[in-house]
């Protein structure tokens, strides 16, 4: 006669595997049996499987069809107020009617609000108001994430002062290799991270605090993104008072995102920007 499997046998590391897999609806090779017993003989991976499972619905519930229409309206109204200022010393003035209640506006006013309309309707894709992570450059998607987290309330996935800590904990749950140096700038402190997940792949976020002044850096696969040259840093304009700071190193892509002054943002964005050009020339070293 046969003996039982003993399905107890089964790994932590391979059992939490299996679980991310399962999670991302990929195809997992391992028999259910053995998981299902692993898991009620193990309260880690217990734990581990309803942490992720709780992870992976909040970072699709924050890009399910996120699209904040009433901003975009507000904008919109910004800018044809102000193209109105501006055009008013030089615009032929034309008398204002009437119909049925409505109000008849210039024909600029209204070819403005025409083509705001088209903006509204093209970012919204051909599903209303889908995500919009496959049409714009990485500093708008990484800018909206930023205000989308800020929306939620701010919650990091990791709490901890220290940065060692802080990328143990992300290097167990992404598909790339961190950076060893993750120091904070100078002057801040980390205060934790958090994963997202856009533009097709999976991003890190890291914290840096100092005061009530937060500055935000992701980190992500630079494949098939659009970045600044290898060795140079491009600025944003200025979007809802955030600016970014991109560059790229290491086959990685960096993003800063504040709402500090460019001349700040340079700074910090450099300081980082150099310590991950030092850590290339030290010697490697094991966590």
């Amino acid at each position: 006669m046969t003996k039982p499997q003993d399905h107890s046998i089964l790994q932590c590391s391979d059992a939490q595997d299996c679980l991310c897999a399962m999670i991302d609806e990929e195809t997992v090779k391992l028999d259910s049996a053995a998981l299902e017993l692993h898991l009620n003989a193990c309260s880690d991976c217990r734990t581990f499987y309803n942490d992720q499972r709780q992870l992976h619905a909040r970072l699709r519930a924050e890009l399910a069809g996120y699209c904040d229409v009433d901003r975009i309206w507000r904008n919109i109204e910004r800018d044809i107020v102000r193209y109105d200022e501006q055009s008013s010393q030089t615009a032929v003035s034309y008398p204002q009617a009437e119909i049925e209640g409505v109000r008849v506006l210039g024909t600029r006013r209204i070819a403005a609000m025409a083509a705001a309309i088209l903006v509204v309707f093209f970012l919204a894709g051909t599903s209303l108001f889908a995500p919009i992570a496959r049409s714009l450059p990485v500093t708008m998607e990484t800018i909206r994430d930023f205000e989308t987290f800020r929306q939620l309330g701010g919650r990091l996935d990791i709490q901890a002062s220290d940065p060692d800590v802080v990328r143990r904990w992300m290097m167990a749950r992404t598909n790339f290799t961190m950076p060893r140096n993750i120091n904070p700038p100078k002057g801040f402190n980390i205060t934790g991270g958090r994963l997202c997940l856009f533009l097709n792949r999976r991003l890190v976020f890291l914290q840096y605090d100092k005061g009530t002044v937060t500055v935000s850096l992701y980190i992500m696969k630079a494949t098939g993104l659009k970045l600044p040259k290898s060795g140079t840093i491009d600025f944003s304009l200025p979007h809802n008072a955030l600016t970014t700071a991109t560059w790229q190193r290491g086959g990685l892509a960096y993003v800063v995102v504040s709402d500090l002054s460019r001349g700040d943002i340079k700074s910090i964005a450099s300081s980082l920007k150099d310590q991950q050009a030092i850590e290339k020339q030290a010697p490697a070293r094991r966590l």
